[in-house]
């Protein structure tokens, strides 16, 4: 039972550390982002979205920030919401093999299975050890 307290108690911490950071640095994006990702982990989703729409308001090009809020929404089944993001992350840094595997993923949660294996096969292409890409692959029963 301790075991399960602890990660919240530490995310817990980390929110408090976040929250001060914020205070000293309110125009700070990567904050915002990093308090998203906090968010995101403890399953408060409409929360670590907020917290990106404020990272991307700062700045505006900001790939990682579309990339955690298209989780986000992908976590809590928001997929249109989620590839729009997702599709803004991979045109931000388009040789991103997570970009690509994540816009693949939601491509696949909607039903365009051939877009979601070209973006799967371009990010295993980029980064062969990710995953993502080449479980999904496999699961559409791509396997070259």
């Amino acid at each position: 039972m301790a075991s399960r307290s602890a990660p919240r108690a530490s995310s817990t911490a980390r929110l408090a550390d976040l929250d001060r950071a914020i205070a000293l640095e309110p125009d700070n994006a990567n904050i915002y982002d990093d308090r998203g990702n906090v968010w995101r982990d403890r399953g408060r989703f409409d929360r670590a979205v907020e917290d990106y729409d404020k990272a991307i308001g700062l700045a505006p090009g900001f790939a990682f920030a579309f990339y955690n809020r298209s989780q986000a929404h992908y976590l809590a089944g928001r997929f249109k919401d989620a590839l729009a993001d997702a599709v803004k992350a991979a045109a931000l840094n388009e040789n991103s093999p997570q970009a690509l595997s994540l816009r693949g993923l939601i491509q696949e949660k909607l039903g365009a299975r051939d877009l979601a294996i070209a973006d799967l096969r371009r990010a295993a292409a980029l980064d062969p050890n990710l995953p993502q890409a080449r479980d999904a692959l496999l699961r559409l029963g791509e396997t070259r």
